[in-house]
Parts: C-alpha cells; sequence; structure tokens
C-alpha cells in the first residue's frame, strides 16, 4: 500500500516483503546444561540442571540463536564446532535454571580426541549485531574454560603435537575471554579474508604451553576495520 515499506531513496518494494531478526534480552538468556555426571533427576528435560546434556556438541546442536552453554565441571573429549550466536560457558555446580553462577575455568576443560591433526573448538563465518548507541552486543562468546589439544603418546602427560590447534578462528567475530588456552600446536589460529571479514576479540585469557600462542593471519583482501582485537591476556612458556 501507499504507507508500505519504503527503501533507503523512498521507492516501495514491488513485492512482499519477508525478514528474519532476532530480538535479544542479555538479562533473559536461555542457558542449557552439559555433564551428565551431574544428573539427578532424568525425566526433566534434557538440558536442564537435573538432567544435563551428556555432549557439548549435542547442545550446541539443540541451541536456538542467543543461548549459552552452561557446561559443568569435568574433561571433555570433544572437538567442538561453534554456531552462529550460541556461547560455551563453564557452569558453577551451584547454578540452577533460573541463576547462573560461572564456573571454574581450570575444571572445565575441553580437550580435542587424541589424533595426528585436531582442533578443539572451531568457528567459522560466525558475525554479531553491535548496537551503535549502547556498545551492547549480540554475539558468539566462548568464556571460563580450559581448551586444551591432547600431546602425542598420553594424551595428557606426552609431548606438544604440533599439528594441533586450540581454537581455530576464520572470518568470525567472536569473543574469547577468561579462558585457559593449552597443550597446542597452536593455542588460537585467525585468519582473515575478504572485504567481508570479521575478526575475533581475545581477552583477558591464559595463553600458556603452546608451541605457539597466537597465530593470526590475513589471507588476502581483508579491511582494515577486521582487525584481531588481542587485550590484557597472559603468555607464558608458548615456545
Amino acid at each position: 500500500g501507499a504507507d508500505g515499506i519504503r527503501d533507503i531513496a523512498g521507492n516501495l518494494a514491488g513485492d512482499d516483503l519477508v525478514t528474519q531478526f532476532a530480538v535479544y534480552n542479555p538479562a533473559a538468556v536461555h542457558g542449557s546444561f552439559v555433564g551428565a555426571g551431574f544428573a539427578t533427576d532424568p525425566d526433566q528435560p534434557v538440558g536442564s540442571r537435573a538432567n544435563p546434556y551428556a555432549t557439548i556438541s549435542e547442545a550446541i546442536e539443540a541451541a536456538a540463536i542467543g543461548d549459552r552453554i552452561q557446561i559443568l565441571p569435568g574433561v571433555y573429549s570433544e572437538s567442538i564446532t561453534m554456531r552462529q550466536l550460541v556461547s560455551l560457558a563453564s557452569a558453577d555446580p551451584s547454578s540452577t535454571d533460573t541463576a547462573f553462577v560461572p564456573g571454574n575455568a581450570l575444571q572445565t576443560i575441553i580437550r580435542a580426541p587424541a589424533a595426528q591433526q585436531s582442533i578443539t573448538i572451531s568457528a567459522s563465518g560466525l558475525t554479531a549485531f553491535v548496537d551503535a548507541g549502547t556498545g551492547a552486543a549480540l554475539q558468539t562468546e566462548i568464556r571460563g574454560l580450559t581448551i586444551a589439544s591432547s600431546l602425542l603418546g598420553d594424551p595428557a602427560l606426552g609431548s606438544l603435537n604440533p599439528s594441533t590447534v586450540g581454537i581455530k578462528i576464520e572470518n568470525s567475530s567472536i569473543l574469547v575471554m577468561n579462558n585457559y588456552i593449552i597443550t597446542s600446536g597452536v593455542g588460537v589460529a585467525i585468519s582473515t579474508s575478504g572485504a567481508d571479514a570479521q575478526a575475533p576479540t581475545l581477552a583477558n585469557n591464559g595463553v600458556i604451553g603452546n608451541i605457539t600462542g597466537v597465530l593470526i593471519s590475513d589471507e588476502g583482501g581483508t579491511p582494515e576495520s577486521a582487525y584481531t582485537k588481542v587485550v590484557n591476556n597472559s603468555f607464558a612458556f608458548n615456545t
């Protein structure tokens, strides 16, 4: 009609306009728990505090945009692929379905299964939405975890494997914060490319005991605006 949606030049759309959008309220984030050893009532919904998912990958697969995967203490032998606007965070066992308590990164460990080549967490093509007025952001996060790679020989006590990556990030706006990133060939491998490239923020992490701590690569065409932010991290014993 005459009062329909118009483009920036004031022209009416010629056909029906269909779009998708998300309304995000940080105070109302939906959390799903992981940690089968903490289950107390298997009759409760899967992902609740009483009946957590058995694996992080299962929880990510079932998550919706804006969800937080709340990981209870333990060692999780998995290779994780991140999804758009679905975040990972350690969770204290005192957390409930209505009250999330951040966990202890040293007690919440994700380690890829032993293999000649492995990536523990992968993130590719993830975007963020930022309110220009307030600076509030809806973005994927990895927060409060230990991210490790299996070692050669004994997965926990062997030697470093140069063909492993703790976190691999490709053209993604993702916040990696308050983690320990350890025992990998490359702790964090970041690559950007193309005019639409997006880059991550690394903040307040301990990058410790890797061969290479952080590797940042421009594969070509990355604009100056897409730069990796490395803020207040601690680097130690990376060879």
